[in-house]
């Protein structure tokens, strides 16, 4: 556990003035529901972005049931645990894949984590920033008080749906909730388990409808992904749904997407400048 003296530097480091939040996208991944294959979607953009050449920082942080190493059969040395818990830096616990770094999740924890020590988190990313293009979050599904503190660290928030009426209510639920929380702007909406384009769109349109209507917020189709048996494959199987299907229609709209986030990556540099 982090001893008085370790706090008393943290909080000495929370209010320095001159700490500030890195300056590289970072995408919050959320979804209202678990099962909408948000682990899925982080992991295999995470991939895609790497073959677009951008170098990739993923954080797990559904610290309650995280998910990303046991999907890629990986073993951390150490995990976001080390840093809350025990006072490891960032840079100790970031562990190097063949496409992406990552800060990977530690599941069960039932040390109650605040907003100071979520910002501050946040705020020490800016630190290893230089070493990345952009940021991936994979957050815990719902609408938890957790969940959307560190949503609203993040630059850009991309919500994973699926076609089914309960997923798009959940989906407005969580934007309702992401605008009293403060976070006003567009979200991101993938659509995934698309099994008919015309449904999907749909889905899409209803919850841009209501967001549109109720919240005066205008939300941004990133993107359709179809349903295909073979990523239920990959994940049983433990391996990366990009890695193993070369030629195919999911993969294509991945790639799609990724290509759509490296646009955004590249106006926020430009925007820098």
């Amino acid at each position: 556990m982090i001893g008085q003296a370790e706090r008393i530097s943290q909080l000495s480091l929370y209010f320095n003035e001159n700490m500030n939040y890195p300056e590289i996208p970072i995408f919050g991944i959320t979804s209202g529901k678990g099962g909408t294959g948000k682990s899925f979607f982080t992991l295999n953009l995470a991939k895609a972005l790497f073959e677009n050449n951008l170098r990739v920082l993923v954080i797990d942080m559904d610290l309650n049931f995280s998910n990303l190493h046991i999907l890629l059969n990986i073993f951390p040395d150490s995990s976001i645990k080390d840093y809350f818990q025990n006072n490891t830096s960032i840079e100790k616990i970031i562990q190097k894949e063949e496409f992406a770094d990552f800060i990977f999740g530690e599941s069960g924890s039932r040390n109650k984590i605040t907003e100071i020590a979520i910002d501050l988190f946040f705020k020490n990313l800016s630190k290893i920033e230089k070493n990345y293009d952009l940021i991936l979050v994979d957050t815990a599904s719902g609408g938890s008080d957790l969940t959307l503190s560190i949503l609203s660290k993040t630059t850009k928030q991309i919500l994973i749906a699926n076609p089914e009426p309960t997923s798009v209510m959940d989906s407005y639920v969580i934007i309702k909730l992401l605008i009293e929380k403060g976070i006003k702007s567009s979200k991101f909406i993938v659509i995934n388990k698309s099994r008919k384009k015309e449904e999907s769109r749909t889905a899409f349109e209803n919850i841009n409808k209501a967001t549109k209507h109720f919240l005066k917020i205008e939300n941004e189709l990133l993107g359709f992904i179809s349903y295909d048996e073979k990523i239920r494959k990959s994940s049983a199987n433990q391996t990366l749904f990009f890695e193993k299907n070369n030629s195919c229609k999911t993969k294509t709209e991945i790639e799609n997407i990724s290509q759509e986030i490296h646009k955004y990556v590249q106006m926020a540099n430009i925007k820098q400048k």
